[in-house]
């Protein structure tokens, strides 16, 4: 039997629940959130799945205290500028085997290294949310790459949430490429700061420029909603993805590059995929999900830069990055 909690349970975390509710393997399932009403929204889409004899009980607490002493998965669905602590807190009151941290993981450089320091120190493996290495696209699109080709990525589109989510293309490019050496330029992103849908915290527009090695990456964000498309480019392939609607085109060196165009399923909601990402990491030890320390080498050289420029248009000297 496994001990598995999810601390913070709003939009995200009740979606973690959900694809725990499918799980086939037998556990104890905890959720904690300081909101009752965030608790209320896990526990109204827990519901919504179909009854699972696989879970064994569930609980809904409000302090990380009320969590059972040994745990065997952590998955800390909250904002970012609360994460840091609430992990520290974690590990004093509790002992736990395995953690997945949602993105972006902390708000400060710093604490990386600190939490890698500890986690060590506990003996504890984790994990970084960002799942398109575990989409079935995405893991047959890096099989069509040739070890050592540089890749591309263009990604274009307007109100999707630029620096929250940027980090998701940092790693998929990382995951494509197989290597982490982030270098990251914010000088072409618009001055303006936008006021996120969550009280404290900004988002970004404009051009934002990327390279790991030889492998390129442009990002560019506009303030009126537009789908977005992904471009991924190498000596050997062009494909255009349109995750929302499912179609790839694409066309091949090998195939005299004549187009062709493709409908599947690209994208898997969250409430599909963390039951399988569960059972990998209790069963085999291991998911397809970045290791804190790979996602740590990307989320640094990118919180860097977005601290530098949120202090150079506000005039500010912070420390940290307010985006979630």
């Amino acid at each position: 039997m496994y001990n598995i909690a999810i601390i913070g349970s709003g939009q995200l975390g009740s979606r973690h629940l959900q694809g725990l509710a499918k799980i086939d393997m037998e556990i104890n399932i905890e959720v904690v959130d300081l909101i009752v009403q965030s608790l209320e929204l896990a526990r109204k889409r827990y519901e919504e799945i179909p009854a699972n004899p696989n879970v064994k009980s569930i609980s809904f607490f409000q302090s990380i205290e009320d969590l059972n002493n040994s745990l065997d998965l952590v998955i800390v669905a909250t904002n970012a500028d609360i994460r840091y602590e609430l992990v520290v807190q974690l590990l004093r009151a509790k002992k736990v085997k395995n953690i997945i941290l949602e993105k972006i993981v902390f708000q400060r450089v710093k604490e990386f290294d600190n939490i890698i320091k500890l986690f060590k120190q506990h003996k504890i493996k984790c994990w970084v949310n960002c799942p398109r290495r575990v989409f079935p696209f995405y893991r047959d699109l890096k099989s069509m790459i040739s070890p050592g080709e540089a890749v591309s990525i263009s990604v274009q589109g307007g109100d999707w949430g630029m620096a929250c989510n940027s980090i998701h293309y940092l790693d998929l490019l990382a995951y494509l490429s197989q290597d982490t050496n982030l270098l990251v330029d914010a000088t072409h992103l618009n001055s303006e700061l936008i006021s996120s849908k969550r009280e404290g915290f900004y988002e970004v527009s404009g051009l934002l420029i990327g390279n790991i090695g030889d492998n390129r990456i442009t990002l560019w964000g506009g303030k009126k909603e537009v789908p977005t498309i992904i471009t991924l480019m190498t000596e050997s392939l062009v494909v255009i993805i349109d995750e929302g609607r499912g179609i790839i085109q694409s066309a091949r060196k090998d195939s005299n590059w004549e187009w062709t165009s493709e409908e599947k399923k690209i994208v898997y909601y969250q409430s599909e995929l963390t039951h399988l990402v569960a059972k990998d990491i209790l069963i085999g030890g291991d998911c397809e999900l970045a290791s804190l320390h790979e996602s740590a080498e990307l989320h640094k050289p990118f919180l860097t830069e977005l601290i530098r420029f949120y202090n150079e248009q506000t005039g500010s000297d912070i420390d940290y990055c307010p985006i979630t």
